[in-house]
Formats: structure tokens, sequence, C-alpha cells
């Protein structure tokens, strides 16, 4: 049963971290879409943890990656860790391309 679906990083089009978010579940599913005015795109997004929202761990608990993706791909990952607070961070994206991530829980 999913609890509710957050936005957790919002068109995003460059390198960058997005805001943290406090998640009381365990189990989170990640959806993350590639969208532009062309493509094919290729773009990475790791999802983070942390335990007090500031510190973020170096590992990331999982990536979403695009390889040569058309405009309005979707890919998505599942996680199951205990850690309270998490965010998505582009590591790599084309120029031109747009992420945007959501979390479910």
């Amino acid at each position: 049963m999913v609890f509710r679906v957050v936005k957790i990083l919002r068109d995003a089009t460059a390198v960058s971290a997005g805001d943290g978010f406090e998640v009381p579940t365990n189990k989170k599913s990640f959806q993350a879409t590639i969208t532009g005015a062309g493509g094919p795109y290729s773009a990475q997004v790791d999802i983070e943890g942390s335990h007090n929202g500031v510190d973020w761990i170096e590992d990331e608990l999982g990536s979403i990656v695009f390889t040569a993706a058309a405009t309005g791909s979707a890919n998505g990952i599942v996680v199951d860790c205990p850690w309270p607070f998490i965010r998505a961070r582009v590591i790599s994206i084309d120029a031109g391309a747009t992420l945007n991530v959501t979390m479910a829980e």
C-alpha cells in the first residue's frame, strides 16, 4: 500500500542535490523521468540517505540511470532501508535534459 507520493527533485537541469525529506517507512520506491526538447538523453541520479538530514552518506542507496533515453522516459528503483532522511542527487545530465524524481512510500 502506498501512503504518499512526493516529488523529491523538481526540474533539475544540472549536477546538484535536491532537498532532504524525512521518511517514516523503510520501503520506498523512486521514479525518475527525463524530458527535453530533443534527445536522446543520458543522465544519472543517485538516492542518498542521512540520519539527521544534514550529513549525507557517500555511497548511494541506489542509482537511476538513463542511457540514450527518449524524452518522457521513466526508470526507477525500490529501496528497503531504515534511513530516516533521503534526497536525490543528479550525478550527470546531458545538456537540454530535465530530471524529475518522485518517491512513493
